[in-house]
């Protein structure tokens, strides 16, 4: 007959056994947790995708691309001032006014860029053509203090249209920028949907474009 002492010891190892077996993954767990991670991957990317097709922008959401349409006008000068360097490959010159071209709605906006007295406004598509052939001379510029003058309203059933505004200033001399050379800028920015290729799906996504460019 056992005594106490080992009966005592095969319940505590018919204990730990019994925790073994139930804590070892089976190969049901594993592939209801390879499915349940599956399954988390495809809600959260359909949430995504609700996000970005949706009808309506969220508040949180138009923020978001408002911010990124002030930072369209911001990066505006860069563009040009890659697209007139004639020190520059022509390469990155042409690289510079297809990116110049994305961030506006069209290239038949109209943008007022210089101080000098011209006919009329380039459009984007004369700004880049001109640029090209060494047909724009002005000042380099930066634009600052972008803020939103305007905030995005509806404007029919799939866009949203705002006024942004900054401060225009233009350098005297290379490296050296003149505080008093400057003047407002106002900008419209559009928020509309477009066809993007997602993989092997398309979908309508929301983004931020810039419209005519004039000063104050």
């Amino acid at each position: 007959m056992l005594n106490c002492r080992m009966v005592k010891l095969l319940k505590i190892l018919a204990l730990i056994s019994l925790i073994v077996c139930l804590g070892a993954p089976s190969c049901g767990d594993e592939q209801f947790s390879a499915s349940r991670g599956e399954n988390e991957i495809r809600i959260s990317r359909e949430s995504i995708m609700r996000e970005f097709e949706a009808d309506d922008l969220t508040d949180a959401s138009l923020k978001a691309y408002q911010a990124a349409a002030m930072q369209k006008l911001s990066d505006f000068p860069d563009f040009i001032r890659m697209l007139i360097d004639t020190a520059l490959d022509i390469t990155f010159r042409k690289h510079a006014g297809e990116l110049l071209k994305e961030i506006f709605i069209s290239d038949s906006i109209s943008v007022q860029i210089t101080t000098e007295p011209i006919e009329k406004p380039w459009s984007v598509s004369n700004l880049i053509e001109d640029g090209l052939n060494n047909r724009v001379t002005i000042r380099a510029f930066s634009i600052d203090s972008v803020y939103v003058k305007e905030q995005p309203i509806r404007i029919g059933p799939s866009g949203y249209k705002g006024i942004i505004e900054g401060y225009q200033i233009f350098s005297s001399e290379p490296g050296i920028v003149d505080n008093k050379s400057s003047r407002l800028i106002h900008a419209e920015f559009f928020l509309t949907r477009s066809k993007k290729v997602f993989g092997s799906d398309t979908f309508l996504v929301w983004s931020a474009s810039l419209g005519e460019i004039s000063s104050k």
